[in-house]
């Protein structure tokens, strides 16, 4: 593996790390700068990277992640120094942008409204993004009206044990065409870009490939 960014240290989101790290040779690690935690699972991961000889570099924006080249990976946030009011652990998300052939994806872990602004403020205006993972599982507290009028996602992924039907209207009442999938109803889905830029992704239920345009 070539790399493995920690968005940040809530347990639902570093536990699959720390098996990852025992199971499979991980040249690099990443986390953010503002992330702490006092929790074993937290520690857990940080032992991992000690006994398995990762190398742990810490995150703020404006870095680049050269480990992973060609495929480019832009931090957005947090800023350093940055320091949300509310939900802290949540809002220094590690935030990032990937980038490759001119298509666009984000990654915002479980960022809520502060940080959300902090983005768009920082980044405005905002380019179209092809993929957007939903803020915070697709949750309202990952805000899916800022950021549909923030990204402008053609494609919305929801990561959580249940569909948000009211975030789902709200991504579309922006981007009426937004394709909007929950690996609730869909399981994993999987998203493939090649040299020339053209996409495709599949869903854990429906195995075959469904091709889609970058930039579009």
């Amino acid at each position: 593996v070539d790399g493995v960014i920690a968005t940040h240290p809530d347990e639902d989101h570093v536990g699959g790390r720390v098996n990852l790290v025992w199971a499979y040779p991980v040249a690099d690690a990443y986390e953010g700068w503002g992330a702490q935690a006092d929790t074993r699972i937290f520690q857990r991961l940080h032992d991992a990277f000690q006994k398995r000889n990762v190398k742990l570099t810490i995150l703020k924006e404006g870095d680049h992640v050269p480990s992973l080249l060609p495929v480019d990976v832009e931090i957005l946030h947090p800023p350093k120094n940055f320091s949300p009011r509310l939900h802290a652990d949540n809002n220094l998300s590690v935030v990032s942008l990937v980038s490759y052939s001119g298509f666009r994806m984000i990654l915002p872990g479980d960022l809520e409204k502060e940080g959300l602004r902090e983005i768009l403020k920082n980044h405005h205006p905002f380019s179209k993004v092809d993929w957007l993972m939903a803020p915070h599982h697709g949750r309202q507290t990952g805000e899916p009206s800022l950021c549909a009028e923030g990204f402008h996602p053609r494609y919305v992924v929801f990561s959580d044990w249940k569909d948000y039907p009211e975030a789902r209207a709200q991504y579309r009442a922006v981007v009426p065409d937004a394709e909007v999938l929950s690996t609730f109803e869909k399981g994993a889905i999987e998203v493939e870009v090649a040299h020339d830029g053209s996409g495709r992704y599949r869903t854990f239920q429906d195995s075959q490939w469904r091709p889609f345009k970058v930039g579009e």
